[in-house]
């Protein structure tokens, strides 16, 4: 008869995921070592926002977006195997997005399980690289490899872990399957872990989804200057733009050291200039959510990096005396559809410090009363309002109460003032906004203002005007109509208020939160 008190602790043991790996799973390091899995900050982050969600609701599903070589794998797989092993009745699966990485997950699962002490392990039959079935508890693990369009089909899943799910082959048909095996109840967990492939996806568009707060998915962004290990220690003449990203990020000289030599060897790769951090390497290794979408050999009109570097909480900010500033406003109008209106002041050097309204609704009378209270409180000198979506109903009710020469109908497809420079007036009002920015003019911190105007792209034409990419392409990617961006370019639709007056800026710093994007 076994021991009581030995029952007592096992039990203990099992309940406690992090007892239970720091005591018992041991890993292969970086330094082809064997030793315990002692959770770093980011699997301890992992770990707690897992653990609130299924008290929260009673199960997990999670997208978790990371940096290359962090541990979020690591975790991952031994928080599956734990569940295996503490469970009865349960099957685990981990698909993988190549062979030689299911091939690594099945090596990281054994060597947990042959290291575990016999008192805590249980009997396994083992087939190499595809399961283990742990016969005393009827449970198993089993491993698959993306691209057969039939994998995970008509399993019953109580714990599914994906492993880099941006690069699997038939992602869609692959989850489809998966996610409909996995039971809607209860103690069930699905953890969907990879880096960036790129703005275009399966992953990516339900990492856009369940940070826009429409998915049963908690996203889990793990910042790559996190991991302790990333620092260098050589001398380094950095850029401005190098400079500016320190800045931005509260980086250490260490830190931003490793991170021009990591760059510097990825732009050896894509002729990428090594003077500034390049998209190969914000993809893979973010300090926000929105680096690690960036697209490789894309031309971003407004860099973020600049915008971050030019934005101030609104809690922060003191603006100085203004008299000789006239505001303008900047309307557009969206009207159902899942998009919204926005309306957004630019004011001396600052945009959307006083007025940055998102709005939903498909009253257009609300909409006209809502500028109808901000145009008497502000008295703007001008109201320019996109004439798409509804903005033109928009213009003509308020023309009713307020004179015509404060408001203007924009045509964004219209001549620009400069056509030599731009193909049309929606390109050259983008473009003036760009210039604010890398000049003199701050941008209130609102995340997803600094989202919409860092996504748009740009090009030439044969002429060498330059163009923009289309507003249905840019909300393609972002899964979200810009209207604020678009508001923010319109108070550059004015003729002459492009040039805009200096004002007093009295700021402290304001600390950066890598997880909001």
């Amino acid at each position: 008869m076994e021991n009581p008190n030995m029952q007592d602790m096992i039990a203990s043991i099992m309940k406690d995921f992090e007892k239970f790996s720091q005591n018992f799973l041991y890993i292969r390091s970086k330094e082809s070592t064997i030793s315990p899995l002692m959770l770093n900050k980011e699997q301890k982050y992992i770990h707690q926002k897992l653990n609130q969600q299924k008290q929260d609701t009673g199960r997990v599903r999670a997208l978790i977006l990371k940096g290359r070589q962090i541990g979020a794998t690591t975790y991952a797989t031994a928080r599956c195997y734990h569940h295996s092993v503490s469970h009865i009745g349960s099957k685990s699966m981990v698909m993988c997005h190549r062979q030689s990485a299911t091939d690594n997950i099945f090596d990281m699962i054994n060597r947990y399980h042959g290291n575990s002490p016999n008192f805590l392990k249980p009997k396994a039959e083992i087939s190499k690289g595809k399961s283990i079935n742990f016969k005393n508890l009827n449970s198993s693990y089993v491993f698959a490899t993306a691209g057969g369009s039939e994998v995970g089909r008509s399993e019953t899943i109580q714990f599914f872990h994906g492993s880099e799910v941006a690069f699997w082959e038939n992602a869609d048909n692959h989850l489809s399957s998966i996610l409909m095996s996995v039971p809607d109840c209860a103690d069930t967990e699905v953890i969907l872990e990879s880096t960036s492939n790129g703005s275009t996806g399966l992953f990516y568009n339900m990492c856009m989804e369940a940070h826009a707060g429409r998915s049963e998915y908690q996203l889990i962004f793990l910042p790559w200057h996190w991991h302790e290990e990333y620092v260098a220690h050589v001398e380094v003449d950095f850029s401005e733009d190098w400079l500016v990203y320190q800045k931005t990020h509260k980086l250490s000289t260490a830190q931003l050291t490793w991170a021009y030599i990591k760059n510097r060897n990825l732009c050896a790769n894509n002729l990428e200039d090594v003077n500034k951090p390049s998209a190969q390497f914000h993809r893979e290794f973010p300090a926000t959510i929105h680096e690690a979408f960036a697209a490789v050999g894309s031309n971003k009109l407004i860099p973020l990096s600049n915008l971050l570097a030019k934005s101030i909480k609104k809690k922060d900010f003191q603006q100085g005396s203004h008299e000789e500033s006239s505001m303008i406003l900047g309307v557009d109008v969206a009207f159902g559809g899942g998009d919204f209106s926005w309306i957004v002041d630019r004011c001396g050097n600052f945009l959307g410090f006083n007025v940055n309204e998102k709005i939903n609704t498909s009253d257009t009378m609300e909409l006209v009363g809502i500028l109808t209270r901000l145009i008497e409180k502000h008295e703007p000198t001008k109201v320019c309002i996109d004439a798409g979506g509804g903005g033109v109903g928009v213009y003509d009710r308020l023309a009713e109460i307020f004179s015509k020469d404060i408001l203007e109908l924009v045509h964004f497809s219209s001549r620009a003032a400069n056509p030599k420079k731009y193909v049309n007036r929606r390109a050259e009002m983008w473009g003036l906004l760009g210039e604010f920015i890398k000049e003199d003019g701050y941008i209130v911190y609102n995340d997803t203002l600094l989202q919409q105007i860092s996504s748009a792209e740009y090009g030439y034409n044969s002429s060498g005007q330059l163009k923009l990419e289309s507003k249905d392409e840019i909300k393609k990617r972002l899964k979200a109509s810009p209207d604020g961006a678009d508001a923010c370019v319109l108070t550059f639709a004015a003729q002459g208020n492009h040039i805009f007056t200096k004002v007093q800026l009295m700021v402290e710093q304001e600390e950066f939160d890598p997880f909001t994007w």
